[in-house]
């Protein structure tokens, strides 16, 4: 028993001085991140381009105006011509084929599984499956809100049942 004791409490210092070190580093990184996503110009730039993955947005800082757009987890150009000027071109609607999973809540809590078919811009709509407390599989339709990254709030309806789902792009 003195043995498993032992082999809990160095796991669990291991564990404790590579959060720490973790912890240390990324501090680092959080000083490269702030200056980067800095929306001031320095002395001889003309703009600036800030893409930030993880809340889709991509700024762009000129010395009269910032604008910043919905940048959709898709392939997207930012195009510089000869008089400086910039242009983004996005998707902001279209089909799409994207797999997702999600833990959520109807009669009782599921596990979930769809697919995504159609997006505008955070919106997302498409069709699920689920499984009963019988074990029979249940089909609905879903809508999602991109919350954070690829976090996402989903609403569903099937099954003559309304479903809450918490759901990862995958």
């Amino acid at each position: 028993m003195k043995e498993r004791l032992k082999k809990y409490a160095v796991l669990a210092g291991i564990v404790l001085v590579a959060l720490f070190a973790f912890l240390k580093f990324r501090s680092c990184d959080k000083k490269k991140d702030t200056k980067t996503s800095s929306e001031g110009l320095n002395p001889g730039v003309v703009q600036k381009v800030i893409i930030n993955p993880v809340k889709h947005t991509v700024t762009i800082v000129t010395p009269t105006k910032t604008e910043t757009l919905f940048l959709p987890d898709r392939p997207s150009s930012i195009e510089i011509n000869k008089e400086g000027e910039t242009r983004l071109t996005s998707p902001q609607w279209g089909t799409e084929l994207r797999p997702y999973a999600g833990l959520g809540f109807s009669e009782h809590p599921r596990l979930y599984l769809g697919v995504d078919w159609f997006y505008f811009k955070r919106f997302d709509t498409g069709v699920f499956l689920s499984e009963d407390k019988s074990l029979m599989c249940r089909a609905g339709l879903s809508f999602s809100y991109t919350v954070y990254d690829n976090l996402r709030a989903t609403f569903g309806y099937g099954g003559n049942a309304v479903h809450f789902i918490l759901s990862v792009r995958l």
